[in-house]
């Protein structure tokens, strides 16, 4: 039975999957097991995949129909042999040393392993550390939830490709990815995952290479307004919660003021609404009503006082305008003077 099973869903990356199952092959660190999970990718991964199987009996491939990262996933889980698992992306790298460097740790019992991660931009040749662990060291239960506290405001609980779990652990608490789910899978998994674990071991070290790649984003903002991805967002907000609720012994007031903050700085103003203003929709008031009155916005001006912030920009005033149900008035800020120049750009950090 291989240490640790690396998952890697592959769909639409023959330009990148060599890079990515090399790096694993180079480790020092040799007693895993590759399974790659080609999701009906309609390039020439299906064929990459099977001549890396022809040549390496630790490298296990699995032909599935399109379902998505999670349906995926979850097909690679099911045939993992390891004790722990790591989710690997098809485009991202891992450092050289990084098998060495967890398999320190395999024997501590850990429900979950965290480390830190590069980020690696081609186009502009450079390395670009992310942003450091909130912790460092043995976490338990009463640890994590202290930790927690501001769990979205030092995005603890998005990629899952910077943590490797224990597979017992993953059984035992019949922990899979949500399929059908288009967007933030990660952290809707993993706020779950975090408050059922008993041992977190966070780690300084970065292992990890996540590659930033341009995936045409001015074509996601001109397009119609996407409902799909603002559902996603819905649903993660309300499972975070729930799942704080249900699974941690030690809540705090801290940790939901933290959320309040989040959904409204990030979620809302920088992932949502650039995307109402810089879509193709013609009804934008309409779509910004629609948000900005939704049950998470609300949520989360009960949560955190806007008046905490101390900047009275822009930003601030629709956010006020919106906070005393003034609709028409925070549209008319986002539409003629915030997003007038189209120069803003939906924020493309935690869940991508």
């Amino acid at each position: 039975m291989p240490e640790i099973s690396i998952i890697i869903p592959v769909y639409k990356v023959e330009k990148y999957i060599c890079e990515c199952v090399d790096s694993i092959l180079a480790q020092e660190y040799k007693d895993f097991e590759i399974i790659l999970v080609d999701d009906g990718s309609p390039d020439r991964c299906p064929e990459i995949c099977d001549n890396y199987a022809n040549t390496d009996n630790r490298i296990k491939v699995i032909h599935k129909p399109n379902g998505g990262l999670s349906s995926a996933r979850n097909a690679g889980l099911a045939q993992a042999k390891g004790r722990y698992v790591w989710f690997v992306d098809s485009d991202d790298l891992t450092e050289k040393n990084a098998l060495s460097v967890l398999s320190e740790y395999f024997d501590f019992s850990a429900s979950i392993i965290k480390f830190n991660v590069n980020r690696f931009n081609r186009r502009i040749k450079e390395n670009k550390k992310d942003v450091d662990n909130v912790f460092s060291g043995e976490a338990d239960h009463k640890d994590i939830c202290r930790i927690a506290e501001k769990a979205c405001s030092s995005s603890l609980f998005p990629y899952v490709w910077r943590n490797v779990y224990s597979r017992y652990f993953l059984e035992n608490n019949d922990l899979r990815f949500v399929e059908g789910l288009s967007y933030v899978e990660d952290g809707v998994f993993n706020s779950q995952a975090y408050f059922l674990a008993e041992k977190i071991i966070f780690l300084d070290d970065y292992l990890y290479v996540y590659r930033n790649r341009q995936n045409g984003l001015s074509k996601v903002v001109d397009e119609k307004f996407n409902y799909n991805y603002y559902e996603s967002l819905v649903l993660y907000d309300r499972q975070r919660d729930e799942n704080y609720r249900k699974y941690c012994q030690f809540p705090s007031d801290e940790y939901y003021k933290d959320a309040g903050k989040f959904t409204l700085e990030k979620i809302y103003q920088y992932m949502l609404i650039p995307r109402v203003y810089l879509c193709g929709d013609k009804n934008k008031f309409r779509l910004f009503k629609m948000i900005s009155k939704s049950e998470m916005v609300k949520k989360a001006f009960g949560r955190f006082d806007i008046n905490e912030i101390k900047s009275r920009s822009l930003d601030w005033w629709m956010l006020w305008a919106v906070r005393h149900k003034l609709y028409l008035a925070g549209h008319l800020i986002c539409k003629h003077i915030l997003f007038k120049n189209r120069s803003i750009k939906p924020d493309p950090i935690a869940f991508d």
